[in-house]
């Protein structure tokens, strides 16, 4: 099945900037604020591999990734940038787990007795409940 890994970076700037762009966080939540030349809604929000893999439940899966694609949007009508490119590079990535993430807010530590495994995120709540 396709999915897709959309990214978005606003290009307000001159000059040279560096940018990681991880498969494993997308930026689908951006989608319907611009038009495509493709459409497929369920490919942005889906992931490609079976729920087998809790690790990483919300990856794509780069041994099948087929395409780059790069598009500028909110030029005025009629208008041109210039972009340039150097180098596009696929960098390997290592899953880690994160144990035992401690807040700190106002000089009072709060430690969450939690194993977060990459791609996971903890939601804690004002009661104290906590959801991974």
């Amino acid at each position: 099945m396709r999915a897709y890994s959309e990214h978005y970076v606003t290009i307000d700037f001159e000059g040279w900037r560096y940018f990681e762009l991880l498969l494993r966080e997308r930026d689908a939540a951006r989608y319907r604020d611009y038009q495509w030349p493709y459409y497929n809604q369920h490919g942005i929000y889906r992931t490609s591999l079976s729920r087998s893999h809790v690790s990483e439940r919300t990856s794509l899966s780069r041994s099948h990734v087929s395409e780059l694609n790069l598009y500028l949007n909110n030029l005025p009508p009629n208008d041109t940038a210039t972009v340039y490119l150097s180098p596009l590079k696929a960098l390997r990535t290592t899953s880690i787990e994160l144990r035992n993430p401690t807040l700190e807010v106002n000089g009072q530590k709060l430690t969450i007795p939690v194993t977060l495994p990459s791609g996971f995120y903890l939601e804690v709540e004002p009661a104290g409940d906590c959801a991974v």
